[in-house]
This record gives structure tokens, sequence and C-alpha cells, in this order.
């Protein structure tokens, strides 16, 4: 009798203890995932994938990277959204299309704009169709239309209503440089920001600018004309005989 009620003692003890060593198991899984799974580094803390532009678990934000700073993939950042000397503190990247679209992108927050590390090969035309123009003619009343954070939205706009993709948004967005494929063609406004960045730190040789136009991918709105910028000392031509079909340079960018 004595042996059976031990037996079962010892049974009810050792159900107890699979019970709470469990919950402590699980208990210790949770906390595991709350303060980051060194068995995936690519979890942070909230459980959501990191964002590889950044160190694994960090939230985005402008103290990563410095004007000029060289990225892992020899790309240069020119721009910092740090919310200093007038700038904002991050700024919209404004999002194409809907779910499901071709080229579809939710707009999203960035802090940085990064130049890649040399144009791409050759020339190119703005490119265009009569229901691009048409299109773009209303668009341009916007407040929006040509500043920082619109030149992705509007390269993928000029890359869907191309002629056969033969124009210069098309070749920034299949562009692959160190697994990214989300360059795009700046807009006025980051054209310039890139222009100026390079201009007023003396023209370092790492850019590697030709004396030469490079499109941006906004739109001026007279008779198919399209802002664009010299790299050289006579300034940009958003006024003159700059139609659409004109041969220049391409230099993509991105925005994070």
């Amino acid at each position: 009798m004595l042996k059976k009620r031990a037996l079962g003692v010892f049974v009810v003890l050792a159900m107890i203890f699979a019970m709470v060593f469990g919950a402590c198991g699980e208990a210790g899984d949770l906390l595991g995932d709350f303060l980051g799974n060194p068995d995936n580094p690519g979890v942070n803390p909230a459980g959501q994938e990191s964002n590889p532009d950044y160190p694994d678990g960090a939230e985005p934000g402008p103290d990563f990277f410095e004007v000029g700073d060289i990225t892992p993939r020899n790309g240069i950042i020119f721009y910092v959204a740090d919310g200093k000397e007038g700038r904002p503190l991050g700024f919209t990247v404004q999002g194409y299309g809907n779910p499901g679209d071709p080229g579809y992108f939710a707009s999203y927050t960035a802090y940085y704009l990064e130049a890649a590390p040399e144009d791409l090969p050759g020339t190119y035309t703005w490119g265009g169709t009569y229901e691009l123009f048409t299109e773009l003619d209303e668009q341009i009343k916007s407040p929006l239309f040509g500043i920082v954070g619109h030149g992705r939205s509007q390269t993928a706009f000029l890359h869907h209503f191309s002629n056969e993709g033969h124009n210069a948004a098309t070749p920034c967005i299949t562009h692959n440089i160190g697994d990214r494929t989300d360059w795009f063609l700046p807009s006025n406004a980051e054209l310039n920001i890139l222009f100026q960045q390079w201009s007023n730190t003396g023209k370092p040789a790492y850019y590697k600018f030709a004396e030469d136009i490079y499109w941006s991918s906004t739109y001026y709105g007279y008779d198919e004309r399209v802002y664009l910028r010299r790299f050289d000392d006579s300034g940009d031509h958003p006024d003159g005989d700059y139609y659409s079909n004109t041969i220049c340079k391409v230099r993509p960018i991105r925005a994070f």
C-alpha cells in the first residue's frame, strides 16, 4: 500500500515537473522572441524582418550614414533627411499603382538618397507616348510634382507608359546593384541635390560624373520638354530646347 502511494506521489510530482518546466520553456521562447532570437538574426524584437539597409533589428533612422559615405554597394549617400538645418526628419517616397498592378509599391518613409556608383552605360532618350504626356499635363499641377520623394513613382509611371521600354526609366528599374532593385531616375529636386552635393564638395572623382547632361524623371510641361541637369558649370535647362527625344546620360539613385 505504501509503495502504491509513493508511486502515485512520484507520478504526480513528475507531471507537475513537466508542466512547470514546459511552461518555462514556452515562456523562455517568448522572452527570446522579445529580446531577439540569436538563431534567427533576420528577426527583430518585433518579430518582423530586418531592413537590410540597417543593422539587424535596428529601426530605420538618420543616424547610420552621413553625406559622402560609401555604402556596401559602393553607392554614395548624397542626402540625409536628419531634421537639421531646415531638412525634414525623413521624407515620404510616393508609392505607385495599386496592389496587384505591375510595378506596384506602397509609399514609405526614407531618410537617405543614395547615388549608384556610376552612370548607366550609354545614353538614352527620356521617351514617352502621347498617352504619357496627356497624363503628365494633369499631374504637373500637383504641388508634389518633382519634389524629393517623387522620383521613384515617376520612374515607374514613365516605364509603364513607355514605348517598348526605350527610355531613361526602364534601365533604372531593371538595374541591380548589391541585390537592390529599387533604383530609379531622380526627380528634378533629387537630381539638383545630387549636383549641388557633388559641386559643393569640389566635384570629387569618385562620383564618376561626365561633363554631360543627365535626365531627371520630372516633366517640364511645355511641348514634351523635361527637366535635366548639365553636370558642369552651365546649370540646368528647364526651359530650352531639351525635348524628351534628346539623348542624355542617366545616373540611378535609390531612397531608403
